[in-house]
C-alpha cells in the first residue's frame, strides 16, 4: 500500500479566533497545550516503532525462503502486515492536521506558526473528521496490541523445540518490543480523542447559544410587530367639528321631512353610528304684530274660528 501523504491530505475548513467568545478561549489555551505534550509523545513512538518495524523487515527478507514454511513464520507475516497498515494510516499526519487547524492556513507551509498564540478553530465538520479518522487508528492499534501479545506468546513456545532459536529470541524481543509501543500509542490516542471531544462540546454549545439568541430576537421582533396599534377611533375621526356639523345637518333633515321616530342613520366612510332621536317635532314661532306670540307646529292644521253673533240686547247695551 502507498503511504499516505502528509501535506496534501490536510484538508481542512476553519474560523477566525474572534468567532469564539472570549470565556471560552482558556478552554482551547489548555486543550492546545496537552496536544502539544501528546504530539511530541507520539512522534517519539512512532520513530521507535518504524526502527522496529524495520528491524522486522529485515529478518524477514533474509529467511523468509528458509522459514517461509514454518508455523512461527505466519506470525511474523502478520506483524509485518500490521506494521505496515500503521505506517499507511500515518496517525502523525492527522494529528498535526489537527493542530494546524487552530493555526491558519499559512502553519502548512510555514511551521514556525505553531509556536505563535492560535488564531483560528476548527469547524465541526474539521472536529468530525479527525475524530473518525482518531477511531480507525485506535482500532488498528488495539488489534496490533492483540495481535503483538499472540505473536510473542507463539514465539516462546516455539522456542522450546530448541529449533531456530537465535531467530526466535529475536522474534520475541520485536514483539513484545512492539506491544509495549501499541499500547503506549492506544493511551496516545485515547487521550487527544477525550480533549477532542471537550473541543467538539464547547464549540456545540457556543452554536447552540448563538441559534438561541437568533431565535430569541426573531421571536422578539414578531411580537413587536404583533403588539403594534391598529388605527383608533380618533385616528379614522379626527376633526370633531366635522362631526358635528353632520349630526346636526341630518337631524334637521330628519325633521324637515317628518320623522317623528328615532332614526339611526350610519355615516358613510366613518366608524361611529349617530342616533338621532326625535321624539317630537319642535313647534315653529310665528309672530304677528299687533298680538302676542303663538306656536305652531308644522302639520298641524289651523281651525277657522266662527263669526260671533251679536244680539240685538247686547248691541243696544253695549256688552
Amino acid at each position: 500500500m502507498k503511504e499516505r501523504n502528509s501535506t496534501t491530505s490536510l484538508s481542512f475548513t476553519s474560523q477566525p479566533r474572534s468567532a469564539l467568545p472570549q470565556h471560552l478561549h482558556g478552554e482551547i489555551d489548555l486543550f492546545l497545550k496537552d496536544l502539544k505534550i501528546d504530539t511530541r509523545r507520539l512522534q517519539s513512538v512512532v520513530a521507535a516503532h518504524t526502527d522496529e518495524s524495520q528491524i522486522l523487515e529485515r529478518i524477514y527478507y533474509k529467511g523468509k525462503n528458509q522459514h517461509r514454511s514454518a508455523l512461527f513464520w505466519r506470525r511474523v507475516a502478520e506483524i509485518r502486515r500490521y506494521c505496515d497498515s500503521l505506517r499507511n494510516v500515518n496517525i502523525s499526519a492527522v494529528v498535526n492536521r489537527l493542530r494546524y487547524c487552530f493555526f491558519g492556513p499559512e502553519a502548512l507551509q510555514t511551521p514556525a506558526f505553531l509556536k505563535g498564540s492560535w488564531t483560528h478553530f476548527p469547524t465541526l465538520q474539521s472536529i468530525n473528521n479527525a475524530l473518525k479518522e482518531l477511531s480507525e487508528c485506535s482500532t488498528l492499534v488495539e488489534k496490533m496490541c492483540n495481535q503483538m501479545l499472540g505473536a510473542y506468546r507463539s514465539f516462546v513456545i516455539s522456542m522450546q523445540s530448541g529449533a531456530f532459536l537465535q531467530i526466535l529470541l529475536a522474534l520475541v524481543a520485536i514483539a513484545s518490543r512492539l506491544h509495549a509501543l501499541s499500547s503506549e500509542l492506544r493511551e496516545i490516542l485515547g487521550h487527544i480523542g477525550l480533549s477532542l471531544n471537550k473541543v467538539l462540546l464547547i464549540i456545540t454549545s457556543n452554536m447552540a447559544v448563538d441559534s438561541a439568541t437568533i431565535s430569541q430576537s426573531k421571536t422578539l421582533e414578531a411580537s413587536k410587530s404583533s403588539l403594534l396599534p391598529g388605527p383608533s377611533a380618533l385616528d379614522i375621526n379626527l376633526d370633531p367639528n366635522e362631526s358635528a356639523q353632520n349630526n346636526t345637518q341630518e337631524a334637521v333633515n330628519a325633521a324637515n321631512y317628518g320623522d317623528i321616530f328615532p332614526t339611526a342613520h350610519i355615516q358613510s366612510g366613518k366608524s361611529r353610528i349617530v342616533i338621532v332621536n326625535e321624539s317630537r317635532i319642535e313647534p315653529e314661532v310665528h309672530m304677528s304684530r299687533g298680538s302676542s306670540a303663538s306656536l305652531r307646529y308644522p302639520n298641524e292644521k289651523t281651525k277657522k274660528k266662527r263669526p260671533k253673533t251679536i244680539d240685538e240686547i247686547d248691541a243696544i247695551f253695549g256688552v
